[in-house]
């Protein structure tokens, strides 16, 4: 978990980075991003059985998270302010599921 953590770690901070100096440009960055995590949670969301049950709530917290987001990406679509949500709350979902990472890779089993 360590090495997915790193990872996940890095495509967050160059994601970041990428916006800062390119802008809207490198919406790619953040949908290969969002792909990388939701697979990441995929996998972990099948080991539940092996982490404590506060570390299972913020992994159901942030798919709630995701489900919400694509919930109102979907009824936005038409609006001139989704600019700002198609990068704050995914880029916020990402951060919080680094967070996630970081607790998980910290599990001993």
């Amino acid at each position: 978990m360590k090495i997915i953590h790193y990872i996940n770690c890095i495509a967050v901070i160059s994601t970041i980075l990428l916006y800062t100096v390119y802008g809207q440009k490198e919406l790619t960055a953040q949908f290969f991003l969002g792909c990388y995590q939701i697979l990441i949670a995929i996998i972990i969301t099948l080991q539940f059985k092996r982490f404590p049950k506060y570390k299972t709530d913020k992994i159901f917290y942030y798919w709630l998270a995701v489900i919400i987001w694509f919930i109102i990406d979907l009824s936005l679509n038409d609006l001139i302010e989704e600019y700002f949500i198609l990068i704050s709350i995914p880029m916020l979902i990402a951060c919080y599921f680094t967070y996630i990472t970081h607790l998980i890779r910290k599990t001993k089993t």
